[in-house]
């Protein structure tokens, strides 16, 4: 783009401009794209304007440990009851939630108290609620445990089958024993026949192996996710406005105004 001033413009031949360094170039119009005043970018509204609080609510920025971590609120909580075939009896609450914004982000909360959860990567979202009490900045963290999950099942998977292993082996294991014998014929020889021998360590070993380790393993995949939300106060921002002095007046009723050569000024902050 080039700027300056138009010294000529001969629709559909050529147009001349003279540059700031005083160097006027000449352009041919096919290579013209636009030719005028400078255009100026109508300034849009940022996030934060466009999520200016109502009534009752502040401004808050959300931030968080990890890309793409969703704010949530919970927007209703149904508790349920039910008896399944057998008489049995279950109780258990269902939570209905509305994506807010995903970190990092601006948005506006109700002051007080705040139902918020936070969710990552699909996953069902995790209750962390705040409490407001002005404009503030929100830090969410949100502990994935997916890995460690992961790991859980494999172990459980890994000592379940090496448990079961051994124990088979121990408990299949067998030996030889050999006896010498004499016939009718008075003539002599060895018997030998296989005979169970259980590994009674083996299977003890397979056995603690097999239950430990699946044990250890389950309790490593039950892990859940966990997250909290860290309320940061943020500091009010306010706005100087210049008003007219407002001079009190005396008992005749006139202003008791200031000098010709002295100067009223009234300031009041406004939030």
């Amino acid at each position: 783009m080039m700027r300056g001033t138009i010294t000529e413009l001969i629709v559909g031949d050529h147009v001349n401009i003279r540059l700031e360094s005083g160097e006027t170039r000449r352009f041919p119009m096919q290579d013209v794209a636009y030719a005028g005043p400078a255009q100026t970018p109508v300034p849009t509204a940022t996030a934060q304007q466009q999520q200016k609080p109502l009534p009752g609510q502040v401004h808050v920025h959300v931030v968080a440990n990890k890309q793409h971590v969703e704010l949530e609120t919970r927007t209703a909580q149904t508790n349920l009851t039910g008896y399944v075939t057998g008489g049995g009896a279950f109780a258990g609450t269902a939570n209905t939630y509305s994506s807010v914004c995903t970190a990092p982000c601006d948005t506006a909360l109700p002051i007080g108290a705040n139902s918020l959860a936070l969710s990552y990567g699909g996953r069902a979202p995790i209750d962390a609620p705040v409490t407001l009490e002005g404009p503030s900045r929100l830090e969410a963290e949100y502990t994935s445990m997916r890995g460690l999950r992961i790991a859980g099942f494999v172990t459980f998977g890994v000592s379940l089958v090496a448990g079961i292993t051994l124990v088979v082996i121990g408990a299949t294991r067998k030996s030889t024993s050999c006896s010498f014998g004499y016939s009718s014929d008075s003539s002599g020889s060895f018997e030998c026949q296989d005979m169970s021998d259980p590994d009674h360590t083996l299977i003890g070993v397979g056995s603690a192996v097999g239950l430990g380790g699946g044990l250890v393993g389950l309790v490593m995949a039950l892990i859940q996710d966990s997250a909290q939300i860290n309320v940061v106060p943020q500091p009010t921002t306010g706005k100087l406005r210049l008003l007219p002095a407002i001079h009190p007046r005396n008992e005749h009723g006139v202003a008791n105004t200031p000098a010709q050569n002295e100067m009223g000024l009234t300031l009041r902050y406004e939030l």
